[in-house]
């Protein structure tokens, strides 16, 4: 559909908006397959991870694909790498909803990744979780941890726990 679309859209909200109504038709007929057939869960869950990059209100959904698929071990580097930032985009709605709990689980299944951004963003986020039920020793070390996984990176989030990290060892110690 977007080939036949004149280049003056291409890169557009309108390619945009063309690209998540077809995505969300094919993703409706995708869901018609039975994923109890073991010969197409794979391709299905596949199939479904591609077309969810493009409709992005359903952002829950692909964090459950790629968990998924992520459980069958069918899952590209890349994908990994987006299923771990759907964990902290859903751990940071869980915290606004006060679901410390759950967001802690995601927040230590992202720690465990070998992304160094998303780690960084999750150690930080464990240390302002810390530190906001008063635990500061605690909050100083994932502070201290978001540092030293990504020594010279320039992101927010790091620059951020290095502010903090160095604000808390002040009234630590």
């Amino acid at each position: 559909t977007v080939s036949a679309v004149p280049d003056s859209l291409v890169g557009t909200p309108m390619e945009d908006s063309i690209l998540a109504f077809h995505a969300e038709i094919h993703l409706v007929e995708l869901d018609r397959i039975p994923l109890v057939r073991t010969d197409l869960r794979t391709p299905r869950l596949e199939a479904t991870a591609r077309l969810m990059q493009y409709a992005p209100s359903r952002w829950s959904d692909e964090l459950e694909v790629l968990t998924e698929l992520d459980r069958l071990g069918s899952i590209e580097p890349g994908w990994r790498h987006r299923r771990m930032e759907l964990l902290l985009r859903s751990a940071r709605a869980d915290l606004e909803q006060g679901q410390t709990a759950l967001a802690r689980e995601r927040l230590m299944e992202v720690w465990d990744s070998s992304f160094t951004g998303v780690r960084v963003d999750a150690a930080l986020l464990l240390g302002e979780m810390a530190q906001g039920s008063g635990d500061p020793q605690t909050a100083l070390l994932w502070y201290t941890r978001a540092c030293q996984v990504s020594p010279g990176l320039t992101s927010q989030a790091a620059i951020t726990a290095a502010a903090r990290r160095d604000s808390l060892r002040y009234f630590v110690t």
